[in-house]
């Protein structure tokens, strides 16, 4: 099964773990959740009800220097900076299982 699945583990130990992301032989892709989606449910309540955890996940696309989301091939969110990450409330996944 693993052996199987080798590339999948790998993949998936990257998009949590790597710095650097999943290279895609144009760019990297990097993984990041969003707080506001991660913290509030269906009703958009912070205390009651499931996150909406998948809906929080996303990857951002790291091209000639920059780090962008893209949707409808048009420029959706820009998190090249740290700054910019933080000011929207995205975190990558990887600041998340540091020790």
């Amino acid at each position: 099964m693993v052996l199987d699945g080798q590339q999948r583990l790998t993949s998936l130990y990257q998009s949590i773990y790597s710095e650097d992301g999943l290279h895609d032989g144009k760019g990297h892709q990097h993984f990041l959740s969003d707080a506001d989606l991660l913290m509030a449910d269906e009703d958009g309540s912070f205390f009651e009800g499931e996150p909406l955890f998948e809906q929080s996940l996303f990857y951002v696309e790291h091209r000639n220097g920059k780090r962008q989301r893209f949707v409808d091939f048009r420029v959706d969110l820009d998190v090249t900076t740290p700054e910019m990450e933080l000011s929207g409330g995205q975190t990558p996944l990887t600041s998340h299982l540091q020790a």
